[in-house]
């Protein structure tokens, strides 16, 4: 497996995806409370994208790689981060 330094690469994927992810999120959700204007005038939230379909599938996307974290993860302070974003991506789910 191809690793640098001590990090692997499959685990700095993940952190890539979950860092887009939580950007994604944020946008979401600014723009559900009308702090961010949506990019599409009949949908209330598109993420940083044109239209909703993109910003769906990657939060769809992110959410198990996070609950993957979650789950198997040995370190308190990734499993506290992980559950707050979690919860951050739960609230799009209405």
């Amino acid at each position: 497996m191809f690793q640098i330094g001590k990090i692997k690469l499959h685990v700095m994927i993940a952190i890539a995806v979950m860092g887009l992810w939580l950007y994604q999120v944020a946008v979401s959700v600014g723009q559900i409370m009308h702090l961010i204007p949506s990019n599409h005038s009949f949908y209330r939230f598109t993420g940083s994208f044109i239209n909703p379909g993109p910003a769906g599938c990657y939060l769809a996307i992110g959410m198990p790689v996070l609950l993957r974290f979650l789950i198997l993860s040995n370190n308190r302070l990734q499993k506290w981060l992980g559950m707050g974003m979690a919860l951050m991506g739960a609230f799009l789910i209405p």
